[in-house]
């Protein structure tokens, strides 16, 4: 019986790995949270700006996870979530740290190419929205402090037991981003 609940554990805990992850930013929740941050601190005549953007009712925190979406229909797109710089570097090198790729550039240009189409007189009404999802989410995206180190992948490829509940003592494998994403957003509700 007790080697069953042990293969029982193993199996539960490589499920919990498996979709932790997946997750590469921030969660929906952590977008959500920035974007609402944002949302307050705009001034009126922006957040008039943003109202015709979007149209109705739509607040910045109701389309902040939209990229991640789309970034799962357009793989081309995953490399536009951060940029990798090395720990031990002083300083951005565009060439080192934002290299095109068949999966794309880095947050960095991809934040510039948006920042134009929201702005440009030319661009459609649909290029602005698309343009002010993207910019939304990827704000938030480069304030997750590991979306802009290269080690382990933005640390993806740390494993650590994060422990949701200490009263439960509930150890669940994972990795640092994960965490840091999800984990601890979700452990304060």
């Amino acid at each position: 019986m007790e080697a069953v609940l042990k293969k029982l554990l193993v199996i539960v805990c490589l499920i919990q790995i498996a979709l932790l992850a997946q997750a590469e930013a921030w969660g929906p929740e952590g977008h959500s949270i920035v974007a609402e941050i944002a949302q307050r601190r705009l001034t009126p005549a922006v957040a008039a700006r943003v109202r015709e953007i979007l149209g109705g009712n739509a607040s910045l925190a109701s389309i902040a996870s939209w990229a991640d979406d789309y970034r799962a229909l357009h793989p081309a797109t995953a490399r536009w979530h951060f940029v990798d710089i090395p720990l031990a570097a002083q300083d951005y090198d565009e060439a080192r740290d934002c290299a095109p790729s068949p999966e794309g550039d880095c947050v960095i240009h991809e934040l510039a190419r948006n920042l134009h189409d929201l702005t440009d007189p030319a661009s459609s009404n649909t290029q602005r929205r698309e343009a002010l999802e993207f910019v939304v989410h990827f704000v938030g995206d480069v304030n997750q402090p590991l979306h802009t180190v290269a080690e382990l992948h933005g640390y993806n490829d740390l494993a650590v037991c994060y422990f949701s509940s200490p009263a439960k003592n509930d150890c669940a494998p994972t990795n640092l981003h994960a965490v840091w994403d999800v984990g601890l957003i979700r452990s304060t509700f």
